[in-house]
């Protein structure tokens, strides 16, 4: 860390309070698609419906309000930062919600020295009366939702512990399942990755943070939606993952690319993605051509190139 203080940011953070800062600065902004091929799975419990029966989260979605299944942002987060766990990353939210007692009693560690604190914000309660201790995400997310309308089974299961607490041996839990191709888009600020604004690093070590945590979120991605139980584990269950790069602004991507998704269903119960076009400008991170159509499709994104796009300075003058 410098040591030195700097001045607090404004809500709105132009170019010239990094300058003024000595801090990196690139104007860019990014947006990020992905669809991702489930097994059938109940990929976000909406809960008991009353009976044995987890269902699925259902919401009207699209230009016909039809219904379909959503993943909340949350439930993409987690299994982002499962990831990030058995990289060896760190991070605060855990599956028991509890840092290491090393950590917890570490003062000197800061939001910043946590990947999913870094990349997707915090708001820490400083006791009554103070104002809370925030940092804006710079990766956000709305969620996903499934490309096709809400049709599912019944998986017919038993856990090894009952759920009432009342039978022995376990209890009959019957979940709702489906195959699907889901939707989902990631919004990037690269400005804000990798940098604690009270206390920030040097130049080289901020870039360096960036780097590394940018490709760490590309790597997650292939595998955000991807459950330790069910379906084959040995590839991503990405099946295709495009990014545009925009100037002070984050490209409408997201919006171009779910009217122009088809999805095509084979007689042998497969399913094909047909893109009927990507926009100028627009790199393909991951592709499963077993899933989506050959369309001609760029794919020469390489993700450490990607990354340096983002964090190199715009060329293109602020408005």
């Amino acid at each position: 860390m410098s040591g030195d203080k700097k001045e607090e940011p404004n809500v709105v953070l132009g170019s010239d309070w990094f300058e003024k800062n000595d801090l990196p600065f690139s104007g860019k902004r990014a947006t990020v698609v992905a669809v991702y091929y489930s097994f059938p799975s109940n990929q976000n419990a909406s809960g008991s419906s009353g009976t044995n029966l987890i269902s699925q989260k259902i919401i009207p979605w699209g230009h016909d309000a039809q219904p379909r299944i959503y993943v909340s942002p949350f439930a993409l987060k987690r299994r982002i930062r499962d990831y990030w766990i058995k990289s060896g990353e760190d991070v605060i939210l855990r599956e028991d919600k509890v840092l290491s007692e090393a950590n917890a009693s570490n003062k000197d560690l800061r939001g910043i020295d946590f990947i999913d604190y870094d990349l997707f914000g915090y708001m820490k309660d400083q006791g009554k009366g103070k104002v809370a201790n925030t940092r804006p995400g710079p990766v956000t997310t709305w969620g996903a939702v499934s490309l096709e309308p809400y049709h599912s089974f019944v998986d017919f299961n038993t856990n090894l512990i009952s759920t009432t607490n009342s039978e022995s041996g376990g209890s009959i839990i019957n979940r709702s399942i489906s195959p699907e191709l889901y939707f989902t888009s990631f919004a990037i600020n690269p400005d804000m990755v990798g940098l604690d604004f009270t206390d920030p690093d040097d130049k080289e070590q901020i870039l360096k943070r960036k780097r590394e945590r940018l490709k760490l979120f590309f790597e997650a991605l292939k595998y955000a939606m991807q459950k330790d139980v069910g379906g084959a584990r040995d590839k991503p269950a990405c099946v295709f993952m495009a990014i545009a790069i925009g100037d002070y602004g984050y490209p409408s991507l997201d919006k171009q690319l779910f009217a122009q998704m088809k999805v095509i269903n084979n007689e042998d119960g497969s399913k094909k993605l047909e893109i009927s076009n990507l926009p100028n400008g627009v790199k393909v991170l991951c592709l499963d051509d077993s899933i989506v159509e050959d369309i001609s499709l760029d794919k020469d994104g390489d993700i450490s190139k990607v990354v340096e796009e983002l964090i190199t300075k715009s060329n293109k003058e602020e408005e």
